[in-house]
């Protein structure tokens, strides 16, 4: 489990200019507007966060995951700036020996439920660079206000392939919507039935192409440990906030859409679906999205460490590029107008670099202002 002493944040004034070093990194936009677009509101010194969560009220939940090894998986910054695991209990204390049922084993996101009240997490259930463990693939519902589960949708059921893995999760109306990254297709959950189905399986609109789009980080392709081109399947996900439209894309990119009428009707068959499923956007490699009352989808772009916004007619641009989003990951909009962005650095990482770490340290939680149109 984390100690507090090792997972400090500093958190960093509004007021406060930013250091020589990191205000040359500034993007040319920022520093024509006389402002830095992006304020540090927490750091972790030796931790990798990759989403983040904030209730009603402000309470700051991010997701840990298991990228440097075992992690707690779940954790909250405190009003006092100080990380800490959540719900501090066994949960965040997998090791090899534990059950991985009642375990947090390979966290990948976190997200409240539109209440607020519910932190849903999800575990892949696969220890750094191994396989899935029995059971260990879940959605864990945590109430808020207490820290206790309410309940635990095991997934291993619908997975058959050895490398599927539950990536990212998003919850409207009486469904939850699970993106699968390992080989590509989407889980959906029932709310009011707590039946599990799994569509679109290895559809070619949810399986990357690395070839055509590959990851660049520092000018270079980006290989996963076996020196192949980096990737993953179904990955970024949303649905409009009229419950119109589900969107998706692999990391790699190419975003496409299908009706969610059309997604969560039990009796649509797959040659339905596959129909249904439609290319909307040329999207660049994406580390994480968020979708604001709009319908505007806010996309962050990995080769060019930048923010993008796409419009529900598809037109794309850009909305801040800076050197410092160095794999800025699933983001959160705030009813306020931020968008709060933890830097995950997944493309410096051990396992993505020949066991060398890139990582620069501390990383930052940033928000930035949207803008107004």
């Amino acid at each position: 489990m984390m100690t507090i002493d090792r997972r400090r944040l500093l958190l960093s004034s509004a007021a406060l200019a930013l250091a020589p070093t990191l205000a040359n990194l500034v993007s040319r936009s920022a520093a024509a507007a006389g402002a830095d677009p992006l304020e540090t509101m927490a750091e972790s010194k030796d931790t990798l966060w990759n989403g983040i969560t904030i209730t009603p009220d402000g309470r700051k939940f991010v997701a840990l995951p298991n990228w440097l090894g075992p992690s707690a998986g779940a954790g909250e910054i405190g009003k006092d700036g100080v990380l800490r695991p959540w719900p501090g209990n066994e949960w965040n204390a997998w090791k090899p020996e534990s059950d991985p049922t009642k375990t947090l084993v390979s966290v990948n996101a976190v997200r409240l439920n539109p209440k607020g009240d519910e932190l849903w997490v999800v575990d892949s259930g696969a220890p750094l660079g191994g396989k899935r463990l029995p059971g260990g693939s879940k959605l864990v519902v945590f109430d808020v206000a207490t820290g206790a589960v309410k309940k635990v949708h095991a997934l291993e059921g619908i997975f058959e392939e050895p490398n599927a893995a539950p990536n990212d999760i998003r919850i409207h109306g009486n469904h939850a919507f699970v993106s699968e990254s390992g080989v590509g297709s989407i889980v959906l959950l029932d709310l009011t039935t707590d039946k599990l189905r799994r569509v679109l399986v290895k559809n070619p609109l949810l399986v990357m192409d690395p070839a055509k789009r590959p990851v660049v980080i520092d000018g270079q392709p980006l290989k996963n440990a076996a020196g192949k081109p980096f990737g993953t399947n179904a990955n970024q996900l949303e649905v409009s906030p009229d419950g119109r439209w589900f969107y998706i894309q692999p990391l790699n990119g190419g975003m496409s859409r299908i009706e969610v009428a059309l997604l969560t009707d039990p009796s649509a068959s797959e040659a339905q679906l596959t129909e249904g499923l439609k290319f909307f956007a040329e999207t660049p490699p994406l580390s994480g999205t968020a979708i604001d009352a709009k319908g505007n989808l806010y996309l962050n772009s990995v080769n060019d460490r930048s923010i993008k916004k796409l419009t529900p007619e598809g037109t794309l641009s850009t909305v801040l590029s800076d050197p410092r989003l160095r794999w800025a990951d699933a983001p959160w909009i705030t009813p306020d107008g931020y968008l709060w962005l933890p830097i995950a650095q997944l493309g410096w990482t051990p396992m993505l670099n020949g066991g060398t770490s890139k990582l620069e340290w501390p990383s930052p939680l940033y928000r930035m202002r949207l803008p107004a149109a």
